[in-house]
């Protein structure tokens, strides 16, 4: 509305529309009301004793300290979930 007490072209209305559906400060600030990754669902356990059943992942390509860049990841699973 303030654009147009002080301005007017043809297609106007149009143009700043565009404009503000291309805005790429506008879209990061808008809510992502439609989610495109699906929740995360822990993992089912029949455990019964610690470290009965375990998970291991790596994660690679961490800035380097003292001469590494990756991390081995492991979860017990079953009771301790440490």
């Amino acid at each position: 509305m303030l654009l147009i007490k002080n301005y007017y072209w043809p297609g106007m209305i149009t143009m700043v529309q565009k404009y503000i559906e291309g805005c790429a400060t506008c879209q990061r600030m808008k809510p992502n009301t439609h989610p495109t990754t699906p929740e995360l669902i822990p993992i089912g356990s029949t455990a019964t004793r610690p470290f009965e059943q375990i998970t291991m992942d790596f994660i690679t390509d961490l800035p380097e300290s003292q001469g590494f860049d990756s991390i081995m990841v492991m979860v017990d699973h079953g009771l301790t979930k440490g």
